[in-house]
């Protein structure tokens, strides 16, 4: 059952506009008072056809700090290379730190079982270090944290429906203008890319794009969930039962 005191939601993805798999729900927190941080591994650098790299990260971090304006929220940027993230191994340590760090009552990252590296190592990390934070004996600088709820966003290799709905109706107009804010993705690397792999081309108008993917994958969660738009997540683990279209994601200390 949802609590009602204060929470803080951490969204932790792999680079500057993952974010906007859950923007809706991060935005819904938000307005309701909890604290919400955003935290991208990267700095972006490596998509994008010609602009260097070093230029790219910074339009992908003021383009990632114009959302977090826009839904209300906080956010930190990691220093780990973009399309090189290394193996969940290598990094846990740094992100048991983070997470105690950060103190977070509800995780969403990136499902473990994507078909992307980066997704699937930022995915199996913040994963393990969920559980690893809250272990008394492993000392850090911080103390232990109480187990958060984990929800994942993505869709795994192999088939599976949404645990979770949560509805985005109220808040979709503020997820569209945060998921322009990326414009060197939106209007330039994804026709571009889209162009590379299919031959095919994208014209790159930004209002029919945001309506595929924005709009269409909204409508496409609202129907599966009874409402006009909504957003998916799934869950790893027994113990909790398939819920759609809540307010907000389910809320339980497990530790």
């Amino acid at each position: 059952m949802e609590k009602k005191e204060k929470l803080h939601v951490v969204f932790i993805g792999a680079h500057p506009d993952d974010e906007g798999f859950c923007s809706g729900t991060l935005a819904k927190y938000a307005k309701k008072g909890h604290k919400v941080t955003i935290v991208s591994a990267t700095k972006g650098g490596r998509g994008h056809y010609e602009i260097p790299t070093e230029k790219l990260r910074e339009i992908r971090m003021n383009e990632l700090q114009n959302v977090a304006r826009i839904l209300g929220t906080e956010v930190m940027f990691l220093d780990y290379v973009d399309a090189d993230i290394p193996p969940p191994s290598d990094m846990k340590d740094d992100f048991v730190n983070l997470l105690r760090k950060l103190r977070p009552n509800i995780v969403i990252t990136w499902h473990p079982y994507t078909d992307r590296d980066d997704h699937r190592n930022i995915g199996q990390v913040v994963y393990d270090a969920c559980f690893k934070s809250s272990l008394p004996l492993i000392m850090t600088d911080d103390s232990f944290i109480p187990l958060p709820r984990i929800y994942f966003i993505g869709e795994p290799v192999y088939p599976s429906e949404p645990d979770v709905y949560v509805d985005i109706t109220s808040v979709i107009n503020i997820k569209i203008e945060a998921v322009k804010e990326h414009k060197s993705q939106l209007e330039e690397w994804i026709p571009w890319s889209y162009e590379m792999g299919t031959g095919g081309k994208i014209k790159p108008n930004l209002d029919q794009i945001i309506k595929y993917f924005v709009k269409e994958r909204g409508r496409k969660f609202g129907i599966a969930s009874g409402v006009k738009y909504a957003e998916e997540f799934r869950i790893i683990g027994a113990g909790m039962p398939k819920i759609k279209a809540k307010q907000l994601l389910p809320y339980t200390i497990t530790f």
